[in-house]
């Protein structure tokens, strides 16, 4: 989980996009103008997860105008604007996820973050692959081991959304903010067969104001 600077113009998100990509990216040439997958990967430390590349794109270009942002969408290449396209994250409310997010769907989410991984009442179980000799197998993980778990409001409403964000990352702050990521599904009682639950896992957030 990454916290982002949008870019304040188009000179500064060329100077940062348009960057020739790895080295080899051979045919990926520097200040061309034209944005690649490859750039816009090797920016954000990316490799080829296409949703989490348009969630950072999203938030990069979120404070340019309507027309820089046009100026910005209109230099990807024919690959990455049909991933853009393909991609594009939902923008929501906390109060909105459950009728409108479905699980491994991309968004966007304004709200105020409140840490409840001390609190005993939220038990959850993620699936998660363990290597037995050469064969994965998964097995229900307390949530609150590898996450940090919050509860996102928006103060329109008293529904609350569950986000998480693997421990390694420091916490959100508790202040309104956007956070990107996508929606998955936990399982509510150890013994189910068929995830119950879902919550939002977040890669980025933003500062609002």
């Amino acid at each position: 989980m990454t916290k982002i600077e949008p870019f304040k113009s188009v000179d500064e998100a060329l100077e940062a996009l348009d960057n020739g990509g790895r080295f080899y990216n051979i045919f990926t040439k520097a200040d061309d103008g034209k944005i690649t997958a490859a750039e816009l990967g090797k920016f954000g430390g990316i490799f080829g997860d296409k949703q989490k590349m348009i969630l950072l794109l999203d938030l990069l270009i979120s404070e340019l105008s309507e027309e820089e942002k046009k100026d910005i969408l209109n230099r990807l290449d024919e690959d990455l604007a049909n991933d853009y396209h393909e991609n594009r994250p939902q923008i929501l409310l906390p109060s909105d996820a459950e009728e409108f997010s479905m699980a491994s769907t991309a968004a966007i989410i304004s709200g105020t973050p409140h840490n409840i991984n001390a609190e005993s009442a939220f038990v959850a179980y993620l699936m998660t692959p363990i290597m037995v000799g050469e064969v994965a197998t998964f097995v229900p993980i307390v949530m609150t081991a590898s996450h940090n778990i919050y509860e996102l409001s928006d103060h329109q409403s008293d529904k609350k959304l569950v986000i998480a964000h693997e421990k390694k990352f420091d916490r959100l702050p508790e202040k309104r903010i956007k956070v990107a990521g996508i929606f998955r599904s936990y399982l509510i009682e150890k013994e189910e067969t068929d995830p119950s639950g879902k919550f939002f896992e977040v890669y980025y957030f933003q500062e609002i104001g």
